[in-house]
């Protein structure tokens, strides 16, 4: 018998000769945005051409400060004084989510964690690198 601490995408469990086991999932660790602002202003995004321009509407409930909407455009993330009617709507959760890496837009689209048209989905799939959440510490 072996218990072994690893993480989710491992690719030990593919390489075993009989991959048949017991496998149990449970977070290890949680990660959350304080300041959105300053965060996705010192964001690594995958800028490009195919695009132009982006809107966040950003929601969260425990750091008020947060809340706004945020236009990506031209390499610079802006908060906006004013809502626009265009863009995505999502939670600090959710955007903390797929900024570290653990989950892609367009999985949380499909269950309804963001809100707006699949065209900025799929905009917002450009420019979040394709990372995997790993927090190798364990103490």
């Amino acid at each position: 018998e072996l218990e072994i601490a690893t993480y989710e995408s491992d690719p030990l469990f593919f390489s075993l000769n009989e991959p048949r086991i017991k496998a149990e999932v449970t977070p290890y660790f949680m990660v959350r945005i304080v300041d959105a602002e300053s965060f996705l202003k010192n964001y690594d995004f995958e800028w490009s051409d195919a695009v132009s321009e982006l809107v966040i509407h950003l929601k969260d409930q425990h750091a008020p400060w947060n809340n706004g909407t945020y236009k990506i455009k031209n390499k610079e993330v802006t908060k906006l004084n004013e809502s626009e009617p265009e863009g995505l709507s999502l939670d600090i959760n959710t955007l903390s989510a797929m900024l570290f890496g653990y989950k892609r837009p367009a999985d949380l689209y499909e269950i309804g964690q963001i809100e707006g048209e699949e065209e900025a989905i799929n905009g917002l799939e450009t420019l979040i690198p394709a990372r995997k959440a790993f927090f190798y510490d364990f103490f």
